[in-house]
């Protein structure tokens, strides 16, 4: 027999196999520390593909992809290193966009949570109307240690659905026991369709865990009480807006009137108004800026019919999971918050501003709590003519040769449009308010639908202030032929203050955003 052929021996054979089992297991080992301890690029992305396998086709996480440097570590807050994908999302500062509960047999998505107390998670979500699907929460822990534990949620569907197969809802979440683990409140939490202890007798599976990740934002009552911000304007879901010099104009008015705080969600922005708003939030983050801009994402919200969720043209804005989504965001971060369009101004008629206005309304309204100060709606009609005296307005600026300022004041939406509906419509019907943020449980897109035991609605008389509302002719809304107008012309100084604040935004982003000039000057009024 050659010596190829030739069999070891088998006592050299017992020697070597435990000691081929225990290399082979050490290398093993080491490999695997390897790929959860230093960056491995294409074990990222067979694990991007694994993950992406759990999840609906009508969400996509690939913009959201951190660089492989960010997707492992050597020690997870999750229960199994699978899941560190969803951990580097949840550290994020940013507020990450709808995210799918994959173990749903619907369009089930999250968007944000949010804790006020001890004892319970709000979590806003899109789910199907009265749906009795059963769902479990579950916390994660921001520790060494990987922990997680459960609670039973509940859904709960937001007012303003229609009736249609699909709503905005709140998500309930009971937060774990304290006492049972000495643990920290929970960093973040997932939400699983099903009996996630039924279903998981030992620990979560992956597409379990997968499916979404929200970090609760946590707030005291010390914040709630005292704020930061007095005032605070949030803008729903913005799509296919553009008008850049509209734009500035309605931010510079809100700032004239005392607000500090601007939040806006982002579904289709154009690119001019897009560049300036990322100016704004960098400008915003210098210690000595007076007004905070951010701009949240809404590009993956599930719902893409308008016949399927209640909404206005855009079926993905999501008109009540926006509306409350800012709500609970701003409980802890202002005082007053008022939900507005780009079209819509509040107008103090007797007040300088926002804080006498409201002062004015507290002191002769002593015998109520007011949550919620509502404001009639006046419409303008973009359509109708411009005002003839617009330039006699803004003359001043011509006379000192400020030719710059004299075209932007000719060209403001507040001054070249002041034929106004004669009849200003009654509460409900298109109001717009300012509401106490603690003290609202649930909000619409025209009035607060539910205020905590206490507080009351106070309807403020036109003679005070009213909403005046630029609007459009669209699908939506139409002048009627036999409508009434009457001129009703913004107040002169304040007119011309505006004019000069806006004057110099445009000047500003003409230059930093390369803007094209005869295109800020060409808004589309019809």
């Amino acid at each position: 027999m050659s010596p190829i052929s030739r069999r070891p021996p088998w006592k050299l054979l017992l020697v070597a196999l435990p000691l081929c089992f225990y290399l082979a297991f050490e290398l093993g080992y080491s490999s695997m520390y390897h790929i959860f301890s230093t960056n491995n690029y294409h074990r990222s992305l067979e694990t991007l593909k694994q993950i992406k396998s759990y999840v609906p086709s009508y969400q996509n996480f690939e913009d959201d992809v951190p660089v492989p440097s960010q997707l492992f570590n050597k020690s997870s807050d999750f229960p199994n290193n699978s899941s560190v994908y969803y951990q580097s999302l949840a550290n994020q500062p940013k507020q990450l966009d709808w995210q799918p509960v994959s173990t749903s047999k619907d369009k089930f998505s999250v968007y944000s949570a949010y804790s006020y107390d001890s004892e319970k998670v709000i979590i806003i979500s899109t789910a199907r109307t009265n749906t009795n699907e059963s769902i479990t929460c579950v916390f994660h822990y921001k520790s060494d240690n990987e922990i997680w534990e459960s609670t039973e949620g509940r859904i709960e569907n937001m007012d303003e659905n229609w009736g249609l197969n699909y709503t905005g809802a709140f998500v309930h979440c009971r937060l774990p026991s304290k006492s049972a683990k000495n643990l920290p409140l929970p960093y973040s939490v997932s939400v699983i369709a099903g009996d996630f202890n039924k279903d998981n007798d030992k620990e979560p599976t992956l597409p379990t865990i997968l499916g979404n990740v929200l970090k609760i934002k946590y707030t005291s009552l010390d914040d709630v009480l005292d704020p930061p911000f007095n005032f605070s304007v949030c803008v729903l879901p913005a799509y296919n807006y553009n008008e850049v010099l509209y734009f500035l104009e309605w931010m510079e008015y809100y700032k004239l009137m005392g607000v500090q705080h601007f939040t806006l969600y982002n579904v289709s922005i154009g690119p001019s108004t897009s560049c300036i708003l990322r100016h704004l939030m960098e400008d915003s983050k210098m210690n000595d800026s007076q007004v905070k801009v951010v701009v949240h994402p809404w590009k993956k919200f599930p719902i893409k019919s308008t016949a399927e969720i209640r909404a206005s043209a855009c079926a993905e804005c999501g008109l009540s999971p926006g509306g409350n989504d800012c709500l609970y965001r701003h409980k802890g971060l202002a005082k007053y918050m008022s939900l507005v369009d780009f079209d819509e101004y509040i107008v103090p008629r007797t007040a300088g501003n926002f804080e006498e206005m409201i002062s004015f309304l507290d002191a002769v309204n002593t015998s109520i709590k007011v949550g919620e100060y509502s404001f009639h709606n006046g419409f303008y009609p973009r359509a109708r003519a411009n005002d003839k005296f617009a330039k006699n307005l803004c003359e001043e600026f011509r006379i000192r040769k400020d030719f710059f300022t004299y075209k932007v004041c000719k060209q403001l939406m507040t001054v070249k449009k002041v034929a106004r509906q004669e009849e200003l419509l009654p509460y409900h019907q298109r109001t717009k308010y300012f509401v106490r943020p603690e003290a609202a449980i649930e909000i619409g897109n025209h009035h607060v639908i539910k205020l905590k035991l206490g507080y009351k609605t106070l309807v403020t008389p036109q003679e005070i202030a009213f909403l005046h509302h630029y609007r459009k002719n669209n699908a939506h809304w139409t002048l009627p032929d036999n409508a009434v107008l009457v001129p009703d012309r913004m107040p002169k100084n304040l007119a011309v203050e505006l004019a000069k604040n806006t004057a110099r935004q445009v000047d500003k982003f003409i230059k930093k955003c390369e803007l094209d000039f005869d295109t800020v000057f060409s808004q589309n009024d019809k």
